[in-house]
């Protein structure tokens, strides 16, 4: 058997690697500004200089300072030091754009991969989803485990499910005591 040392992204097909060259699979467009962001979209977890930004998207310094700029007005990237000479960029993690834009890139790649990546992250994202609580004892709360009120899924996560428990105890507690809940029956 022949072996060969190929890069992965000889091995990738060719439609991947067209898409990889284009951010957001040329959505938008190919910019710079858009260069240096799937850069940051592509990996959220790492600190970037300037000059690890100039070596990924392979642009010029006057490129990437103007890409840096409109990401940190935008408020997507954060300065985090306070080197002026050699400042070091953050994905703002808590920028609800930087989250909405890694679950584009997902989709684009899911539609042409046919994977579910994008699906996994909204989940992730949105933490366990399988506890819920009836509030209106309606019967049809209690089809397949899931909450129905007037047309809408209600999903709670078991940190809050045991917090509201702990809230709702405290209340029926305290009408028990003011004698409100026997006024509450005997009207009904």
């Amino acid at each position: 058997m022949k072996v060969t040392n190929m890069s992965s992204r000889e091995r990738a097909p060719k439609r991947l690697v067209e898409l990889s060259d284009s951010p957001f699979g040329g959505l938008f467009g190919d910019t710079a500004e858009l260069r240096v962001l799937q850069e940051v979209v592509a990996d959220p977890f790492s600190d970037y200089s300037h000059h690890d930004l100039m070596e990924l998207t392979e642009l010029s310094d006057p490129s990437v300072r103007r890409g840096l700029r409109v990401l940190l007005d935008r408020g997507v990237v954060v300065n985090i030091s306070s080197d002026r000479r050699s400042p070091l960029y953050r994905p703002n993690r808590a920028s609800k754009k930087l989250t909405a834009l890694m679950f584009l890139a997902y989709s684009i790649l899911d539609d042409e991969t046919g994977e579910n990546s994008m699906d996994m992250a909204v989940k992730d994202y949105c933490g366990p989803m399988a506890p819920f609580v009836d509030f209106l004892e309606t019967a049809a709360a209690k089809k397949e485990g899931v909450k129905d009120v007037n047309g809408a899924r209600v999903y709670l996560s078991e940190e809050v499910t045991r917090e509201l428990r702990g809230v709702l105890r405290e209340i029926l507690k305290k009408g028990c005591k003011e004698g409100r809940l026997e006024k509450i029956a005997a009207s009904q």
